[in-house]
C-alpha cells in the first residue's frame, strides 16, 4: 500500500519561474488528503532486540472556517502494528468524522488548539495529536522562485512529549501534479523528542530523547496557495531510561520510517 503521486507532465527545469509571494489559501470547498506511513523500529533490551513494524493509512478531510481556522477529521484511518508476539489493529471508527481544531497560518506552521478524544487501543498504537505538527510545508517570508532557500523551526509540547525540529529548504524544480503546476521544495530535517510518561509497570517512569534526520520533498502549487503532496524517510536514534523498578534499565530505540501525503480532491 504506497500513495502515489499521480504526475501527468512536466515542466522543463530549464523554465525561468516567475518569483511569486505565496501563502496558503483556504478553498471553500475544503481539501483531502491521503497520507501513508509504515515504520520499522528495533528497541534493544538485556535479553536482546524486540523488532516493530507499524503502518497508518488515513483520508483526512479539511474544512476552513473563519480566520485561521480549520476543521481536521478522519474520513478512514487503518492502523497496523506487528512484533514477534503477533499483530494488532485497532478498532478505529470510534474516531472517524470527530474533529481536530486547527490553526493554520499563513507560512504553513500549525497550531493543534483540540484533538478528539482517542480510545486507549489506538493511543497505545499511534500518537494521532502529533498528526498535523509538521504536516505542511513552510512557506519563506520571500518570493518563490527556482533556487530559493531559507530555513525554519518549530517546537511542540503535548502530555509528557517535546518535538523539535529545525529544517532547510531548496525550490529545486517545477512539476505537474493530477493537473496541478506545483514546485519541488527539497526539505531536509532535523529532528528530537523527548519523552517521559509511564513506564512497563506501577511505579515506573520511561525518560526518553531521540535524535533524527528526515529528506524528502514537498509539491507546492503556488497559484491555488495549496500543498499537493509530499514524500519523505527518516530515522530517530536514542536511549530510553527505565526508573523506579528494582533496577535501572536503558534501552537502545532504532527507527526508521516512510511516508507520502497526496491531494485527493479540493473538497468534491
Amino acid at each position: 500500500m504506497k500513495a502515489t503521486l499521480s504526475i501527468i507532465g512536466t515542466i522543463s527545469f530549464a523554465t525561468v519561474l516567475l518569483a511569486q509571494t505565496v501563502s496558503y489559501s483556504r478553498p471553500e470547498e475544503g481539501l483531502r488528503y491521503r497520507e501513508v506511513t509504515t515504520t520499522a523500529a528495533t528497541i534493544t533490551t538485556a535479553q536482546g532486540p524486540f523488532a516493530i513494524t507499524t503502518s497508518h493509512d488515513a483520508v483526512i478531510a479539511l474544512s476552513f472556517a473563519d480566520g485561521d481556522s480549520v476543521f481536521a477529521a478522519y474520513e478512514s484511518l487503518q492502523l497496523n502494528t506487528e512484533t514477534p508476539m503477533g499483530a494488532m489493529s485497532p478498532d478505529t471508527a470510534p474516531i472517524i468524522g470527530k474533529p481536530f481544531i486547527l490553526v493554520l497560518h499563513d507560512s504553513g506552521h500549525v497550531e493543534t488548539i483540540a484533538t478528539p478524544e482517542v480510545t486507549q487501543e489506538i493511543s497505545d498504537q499511534s500518537a494521532l495529536q502529533w498528526q498535523f505538527f509538521d504536516f505542511f510545508l513552510t512557506l519563506p517570508d520571500d518570493e518563490l522562485r527556482m533556487g530559493t532557500t531559507w530555513s525554519d523551526s518549530s517546537r511542540a509540547e503535548k502530555g509528557g512529549t517535546v518535538q523539535f525540529w529545525k529544517a532547510e529548504f531548496n525550490v529545486v524544480g517545477d512539476t505537474t501534479v493530477s493537473g496541478i503546476h506545483a514546485l519541488v521544495v527539497d526539505a531536509r530535517f532535523k529532528t528530537k523528542q523527548v519523552i517521559s510518561g509511564p513506564g512497563p509497570a506501577p511505579g515506573m517512569t520511561a525518560e526518553a530523547e531521540l535524535n533524527g534526520w528526515e529528506a524528502g520533498k514537498f509539491y507546492f502549487a503556488p497559484s491555488a496557495g495549496i500543498m499537493v503532496g509530499r514524500s519523505r524517510k527518516g530515522g530517530l536514534s536514542g536511549l530510553t531510561n527505565i526508573i523506579g523498578g528494582p533496577a535501572p534499565m536503558q534501552l537502545q530505540n532504532e527507527m526508521t520510517y516512510e511516508s507520502t501525503i497526496e491531494l485527493l480532491s479540493s473538497g468534491e
